[in-house]
């Protein structure tokens, strides 16, 4: 029986009134809910007190349209809820959470003179939660309702990232939502790089800064999936300077935690909601969901696990997490990625990677040369800073002998000043050269000297500060090859590095410099679980550069040997 308009606009209203009570819920402390959520609940009950006075107006009936429009239109079109034996997937039913989201978006008003009546009120939104919470779908099911159900002819709608290949993914849940809905299919056209409406000149698509068409938009939504992915704010910028010829444009960006650090723009992004959040920037065109633990929380208390993942139970699954957190208490390596990606805890530039105990159980002394086949490594610091070579040389019965060498010139150990420097030249690791700068002729002759001993197969090393030193090893008749100082080249080879350790199959005889450098060693993760060394902090006194030139040589091992090699993650989702 077809649905009246007066039920219609009762349906609507019902659904709006579910954004205000699950706020009332969260801020009765009847929901779990972290302190940033309980806040963000707090302001819209705040703001439903105050709006007349601020020109403000919540619309429950708009904000129900939004909510209704999932299941109305949207089909599940993969796993559990999508199509089995030949049947369509299940509408997609906003959970409480989701439903504040976008109730909130849909529902809040502003009073706007140019248009001489209400608009959306924000044009801005933030949304952290927790990984495999559905924020994907999510933002693919607002990009089609507002850019094909908000009556707004030529209404563009774009999913934004720096990559292609990032854009897609939340393009792609939106092309394969239209294409599991019959309603859907019979109206919008679809294409492999757009969704459209040829009638309206409406359109949805991906954009990146990769295909340098990004000038000529005029975008009515822009999403952006995965923040901390983004190096700088070009994209956004660019997004948000087109909304000008736009009324209610908004620019949604959702996402999990990134790393801490005051450079990235997923940082200052953060920020903003906070201070938003907690009274101290005020922004009325700003909305602001954070779904993250608070910094009191025990991680591994599954009862704080909801304030990251409102949907737990459903999506994502609670065996699931405890997976995921059995395998953090397990795994140090994995501790990082469980916190920032699971819980948007951002994880601490504190937390080293490798286990020092661990490392300073394998002392045994390394065997004679002998002419053994070794790999090379080395990492060259800045005139005045720290220098290293390594040499990995596999052994008999899966042992593996690990010799660095470390140099400095005298001028950073007197700028150093605590006498650490003095100390370890003292007892034979490091070699402190004359003159405030790098000793180049120094670290060739150290080299030189393995290739006499040594059956010496390939020299790896960072391009960086590298080229002059390069060229005299060459002209030596030494292979050198650099390697490439992201996840997918030194991954596999820290990895390495932290497994035959914890094995007790490396025998580096002790050297306490390089154990100094291990202990320094904080590993950064991306969304995958693969990692590369850094410092504890960029302008950190703690060097690391006998382990950066160890992976190095362990990565070229890896690529001559590579049946040994532990896998790289390179799945996106």
């Amino acid at each position: 029986m077809a649905v009246s308009e007066l039920d219609r606009t009762q349906l609507d209203r019902e659904a709006g009134e579910r954004v205000t009570a699950y706020a009332r819920q969260v801020v009765a402390g009847e929901l779990v809910a972290g302190e940033l959520v309980r806040l963000a609940c707090a302001r819209h009950l705040d703001d439903l007190a105050e709006s007349a006075r601020r020109g403000l107006s919540f619309d429950p009936e708009a904000a129900g349209f939004g909510i209704r429009f999932f299941p109305m239109l949207l089909r599940h079109y993969k796993g559990e809820w999508g199509p089995k034996d030949g049947q369509p997937g299940q509408p997609i039913e906003l959970l409480d959470w989701e439903a504040f989201v976008v109730g909130s978006l849909d529902g809040w008003h502003i009073w706007n003179d140019d248009a001489g009546g209400w608009v959306r009120r924000f044009t801005r939104a933030y949304v952290e939660v927790g990984k495999k919470a559905g924020k994907t779908l999510i933002a693919a099911g607002m990009g089609i309702r507002r850019t094909f159900f908000d009556g707004e002819p030529g209404a563009e709608g774009y999913t934004i990232a720096t990559k292609r290949d990032q854009a897609k993914l939340v393009w792609d849940d939106g092309d394969a939502l239209v294409a599991a809905s019959p309603a859907l299919r019979a109206r919008i056209e679809r294409s492999v790089r757009a969704l459209s409406i040829t009638a309206t000149r409406s359109k949805f698509k991906p954009l990146s800064s990769e295909e340098r068409g990004e000038e000529g938009v005029n975008p009515s939504i822009g999403i952006v999936d995965e923040l901390h992915r983004h190096r700088d704010d070009r994209m956004l910028a660019m997004i948000e300077n087109s909304f000008g010829a736009r009324l209610q444009p908004l620019l949604l960006i959702i996402t999990t935690a990134g790393e801490p650090g005051s450079e990235t723009v997923w940082a200052r992004e953060r920020r903003l909601a906070e201070l938003m959040l907690r009274g101290l920037a005020p922004n009325d065109r700003l909305f602001a969901a954070v779904y993250a633990i608070d910094e009191d929380d025990d991680p591994f208390d599954e009862a704080c696990w909801i304030k990251a993942n409102p949907g737990i139970g459903i999506t994502p699954k609670l065996e699931e997490m405890r997976q995921r957190a059995s395998e953090a208490k397990a795994e140090p390596a994995k501790l990082n990625a469980f916190l920032r990606v699971r819980l948007n805890r951002p994880a601490s530039a504190a937390s080293r990677y490798f286990d020092v105990i661990e490392w300073n159980a394998n002392t045994a002394q390394p065997g004679p040369a002998d002419g053994a086949a070794a790999w090379g490594g080395m990492d060259l610091g800045w005139s005045r800073d720290l220098s290293a070579a390594a040499l990995w040389v596999p052994r008999e019965n899966g042992l593996f002998d690990l010799i660095v060498r470390t140099w400095a010139p005298e001028a950073a150990a007197r700028a150093r000043g605590d006498g650490l420097y003095e100390r370890f030249a003292e007892g034979g690791w490091l070699t402190l050269t004359e003159g405030d700068v790098r000793d180049d002729e120094a670290l060739e002759a150290g080299i030189l000297e393995w290739a006499t001993s040594y059956s010496i197969r390939r020299w790896s090393y960072d391009r960086a500060l590298a080229s002059g030193l390069v060229t005299k090893l060459q002209q030596a008749r030494v292979l050198v090859e650099p390697v490439a100082q992201g996840w997918t080249s030194l991954s596999p080879a820290m990895k390495e590095l932290d497994r035959l350790a914890a094995a007790r199959r490396i025998r580096h005889g002790g050297n306490p410099l390089l154990a100094w450098m291990i202990g320094n060693t904080v590993g950064k993760f991306d969304d995958n679980g693969n990692v590369r060394p850094i410092k504890p902090t960029g302008n950190s006194p703690d060097k690391i550069d006998g382990v950066s030139a160890t992976i190095d040589a362990i990565a070229g091992w890896l690529t001559d040997e590579p049946s040994v090699a532990a896998p790289v993650v390179q799945f996106f989702g």
